[in-house]
């Protein structure tokens, strides 16, 4: 495996596992940063949209509280696929769903 570090601009920098190819375009990005614009980006973009709504997230200088609060935001939004999966008629019809499934999961 080779680890392929890339950075697009000064303080921006994007490490990947896999291959090192470069492509054959005037950027001459990597090829995994190709893939992984075309596969994985929306999925984490949709996730951090969702996420954002409700979050428990706060203004921290220590990496360790970010990833812990941000942890708390993908497991309560984890949990409520799992609960709407298992019951899809909870709570149908209403705006507000998420907000009072995190209530209850707080509870």
């Amino acid at each position: 495996m080779t680890m392929v570090s890339y950075v697009p601009r000064c303080g921006k920098a994007v490490v990947q596992h896999r291959t090192s190819a470069v492509m054959t375009d005037d950027k001459k990005k990597p090829e995994i940063i190709a893939y992984y614009n075309g596969t994985k980006k929306s999925g984490v973009d949709v996730l951090d949209k969702l996420v954002r709504t409700y979050t428990c997230k706060r203004a921290s200088f220590r990496w360790t509280v970010a990833f812990f609060l941000n942890m708390l935001d993908i497991a309560a939004y984890n949990a409520l696929v799992l609960w709407i999966t298992a019951n899809p008629y909870w709570q149908q019809g209403k705006p507000h769903w998420r907000r009072l499934f995190l209530r209850e999961l707080g509870y």
